[in-house]
């Protein structure tokens, strides 16, 4: 549980504070299952800027409907909880605005910033299958779970492809003369893993 009256010696939470607990948020979610508790009990006033700090960025990452599921604010008054249902409303315009902000302006970004997003989630849910879909070995795994949105555009913009073919060459110039089955090729590419990324 995150107590905000332990963390702060203040009656009003504004911008700064909603950073640092959006920051302990984040990673709770990230290296935890069960849902994050935020305790809003002894605190006077918190502002529309704390919420919008707090759960702006969340949503943008996580899914708004994560954040409904794996966020419990308790102890709000009724002024506090009507402006945490504000922020939550106006979240959807800020991830709007984020994705207009940091798109991808070219084809190859656009790939590229799609298998980020989709490695990103598989490795969340389903390490395992993230390894044999993607390629991931345990170290780009740690790493990819922990990218948030800017970052993955910042990568994506590079105008460059983020992941490389994981056939040779060779099996692929012979590939047209082979009759070989879908589990042929799969066993094939995937027998491969342990040299994706490793440099």
């Amino acid at each position: 549980m995150i107590s905000l009256a332990n963390m702060f010696n203040k009656m009003t939470l504004s911008v700064e504070q909603g950073k640092r607990v959006h920051k302990m948020t984040r990673e709770y979610l990230l290296t935890h299952d069960e849902p994050v508790v935020i305790d809003c009990a002894g605190i006077g006033e918190l502002t529309a800027g704390f919420f919008q700090q707090l759960i702006f960025p969340l949503v943008a990452e996580f899914s708004g409907q994560i954040i409904n599921n794996r966020v419990v604010m308790l102890n709000l008054s009724d002024a506090q909880l009507d402006i945490y249902q504000a922020a939550c409303d106006q979240a959807g315009d800020y991830v709007d605005e984020l994705l207009v902000e940091h798109a991808p302006t070219n084809e190859i970004a656009d790939i590229s910033l799609d298998f980020l997003i989709m490695a990103r989630e598989m490795a969340r849910m389903d390490p395992d299958k993230a390894r044999i879909v993607f390629g991931l070995n345990t170290a780009m795994i740690e790493v990819i779970v922990l990218m948030d949105y800017e970052t993955m555009c910042q990568i994506a913009k590079s105008g460059v492809m983020c992941f490389q073919p994981r056939f040779s060459h060779f099996y692929a110039r012979n590939l047209a003369n082979d009759e070989l089955s879908p589990i042929d090729v799969f066993i094939n590419i995937s027998s491969k893993l342990e040299r994706i990324y490793e440099r």
